[in-house]
């Protein structure tokens, strides 16, 4: 149920409180000031409420009817969840009496986390209840149950830390771009553009490994993990990118001692060993294994149990010679990482030359590619006049003309024009709009940057969305494009709802009178709780906006958009 229909019941609950109100108020005129005594006083009421229901007839207005009884039920239902939210608010989905794990209390004792961890619960819940609701659906809901619990006890088992969620491996590493905001955009912007896209081999999802640097080489799947089956995007090769400068050079002293600990806490090798060797390298001469005395160990399994007792700085890469130095061994290598799949430094120096996302895949994962993550189908790219449209279904081509039609038009209400094409993601389902975007339902598209991302373009069409949700994404481009940092977003927001409408909704937004402080909007704009409240902030930052362009001008705003609105300008709109 909205929040208009809620509002409604209120409103109806204070008018009726008020007739009551006015009664007694005529009741305490007439007797009390005037002295009269009004015996019809509530013959007249009667009179008055005939009169309604005659009125009720002739307007054929049916409180009985079938929509009017859903609403009440929405109602009830609606107050009932309140309730329940009230009821549920800063209490995750467990016990916190029968907390053990410090991160269990970390959440009882934090009442947003605590929210955060009941919503999740309920969602997976959701999703379980709705498998269950289809044919086949409780086969389906175990899977999904089974799926979760699997790997949730996997990754306790790979943290090896008991009573925490995180590591301080790449698990759960975070990115601080060494304090260069330029790199974190950039990487924003890639992870946008493949929002909703996952690598793909022979209609399979691929096992996309990542490396820091591969030492001029990378590895193949059978030398990280000697048992795995071979993968054909997963094979060694030379990577002249990566040799383009000189690999990372690392050396390490470690004592018996401490690696007997580090291998027996990982179960690889019992304490009592006395000569540690390597067993076999790759043909470029990664180390493969090695061995303690008669025990074998995976190089990779070596380095994972010396990073997690000893620090990650130790032994850095499976590219090494070790010497054994009475108690005591000497490793020195190059690299990092295990070398498996993409070199970060390698991509890196791709990147730098102007090599694509799709270029760099191939040198990296041959015969992968990138797909839909649901369906593992290739994205179409359709061009029109100054966009691009991504489409998983090759009869979108359809929609392009009007497409183009509102890129038209967004220019021409708006005077701004875009320096590069536009780039339209247009989703094959609801779900998987939302999955990629994280918007809510209610929101047709998602625009960032030059990246716009819609619902099916189908499911617009037959909703007569499909233009008016194009024109105002585009809008959104033209205005974020010349937009300064200091510019408010209700500037922004006002600027794209109004230059959105047309003439005749113009005027009529004109005519009206604002209702809230630009602070208050502002917050409004940023976190609406529902549908309702975030249309009547655009539309409210739609009249701040009109009464900036008829007072000061077109020109005038628009230099405003590039650095900031005067003190003198939010004077004079504050007293309108």
């Amino acid at each position: 149920m909205s929040f208009d229909l809620v509002a409604n019941v209120v409103i109806a609950g204070v008018l009726t409180g008020l007739v009551y109100g006015l009664m007694a108020l005529g009741l305490s005129v007439i007797f009390g000031v005037v002295r009269v005594v009004n015996f019809a006083h509530g013959e007249m009421m009667t009179i008055a409420m005939y009169a309604a229901t005659v009125l009720f007839a002739a307007l054929k207005l049916d409180p009985h009817h079938a929509r009017a009884r859903a609403n009440h039920r929405a109602m009830a239902r609606e107050l009932e969840r309140i309730g329940a939210q009230m009821a549920l608010a800063g209490k995750p989905s467990f016990a916190c009496a029968r907390a053990r794990r410090a991160v269990e209390k970390a959440i009882c004792a934090n009442r947003e986390l605590a929210d955060l961890d009941r919503e999740i619960f309920v969602a997976n819940a959701r999703v379980i209840r709705e498998a269950q609701g289809r044919r086949d659906g409780t086969r389906e809901a175990r899977a999904l149950q089974r799926e979760q619990d699997e790997f949730i006890a996997r990754r306790n088992a790979e943290f090896g830390h008991a009573g925490y969620d995180l590591c301080d491996s790449t698990h759960c590493q975070l990115l601080h771009w060494h304090g260069v905001p330029q790199r974190r955009n950039a990487a924003h912007a890639a992870a946008l553009h493949t929002a909703g896209e996952t690598l793909w081999f022979q209609n399979r999802r691929a096992l996309a490994y990542f490396n820091k640097d591969c030492g001029g080489h990378s590895a193949s799947i059978a030398d990280v993990w000697p048992r795995s089956p071979s993968l054909a995007y997963l094979s060694a090769h030379a990577d002249t990118y990566c040799a383009r400068t000189p690999s990372q050079q690392w050396s390490s002293d470690l004592s018996r001692s401490d690696l007997t600990a580090a291998l027996a806490r990982r179960g690889l090798a019992a304490p009592g060993w006395q000569h540690l060797s390597v067993d076999r390298r790759s043909g470029e001469g990664r180390v493969v294994t090695l061995r303690a005395d008669r025990t074998t160990i995976t190089a990779e399994d070596f380095r994972i149990a010396v990073g997690e007792a000893l620090g990650w700085n130790r032994v850095q890469s499976n590219w090494f010679e070790v010497a054994e130095r009475g108690d005591r061994f000497l490793f020195h290598g190059r690299g990092s990482g295990h070398g498996l799949g993409l070199c970060q430094k390698g991509a890196a120096a791709m990147g730098a030359l102007g090599r694509s996302s799709a270029e760099i895949l191939a040198q990296y994962f041959p015969g992968a590619y990138a797909a839909d993550e649901a369906t593992g189908k290739r994205w179409n790219q359709l061009t029109g006049e100054g966009f691009v449209l991504e489409s998983l279904d090759p009869a979108d081509a359809a929609f392009l003309p009007d497409l183009a039609r509102a890129r038209s038009e967004a220019s021409q209400r708006s005077g701004l024009h875009a320096r590069t094409p536009l780039r339209i993601r247009a989703f094959a389902t609801t779900s998987a709009f939302r999955n990629a975007t994280l918007a809510p339902g209610w929101v047709a598209a998602f625009t960032e940057g030059d990246w716009i991302a819609t619902q099916p373009l189908r499911t617009l069409a037959q909703r007569k969305l499909l233009a008016a949700t194009i024109r105002h994404e585009f809008l959104h481009v033209l205005v974020e494009s010349e937009a300064g940092p200091a510019t408010p977003l209700w500037l922004r927001e006002g600027l794209v709802e109004f230059w959105s409408l047309d003439p005749a909704q113009q005027i009529t937004l004109r005519r009206q009178r604002p209702n809230l402080p630009l602070d208050e909007l502002e917050a409004a704009l940023m976190h609406p709780s529902s549908e309702g409240e975030s249309n009547r902030a655009h539309l409210e930052a739609g009249l701040r906006a009109s009464q900036l362009l008829d007072h000061f001008g077109h020109d005038q705003v628009g230099r405003w958009l590039h650095s900031s609105i005067p003190a003198s300008a939010l004077a004079w709109l504050k007293a309108q």
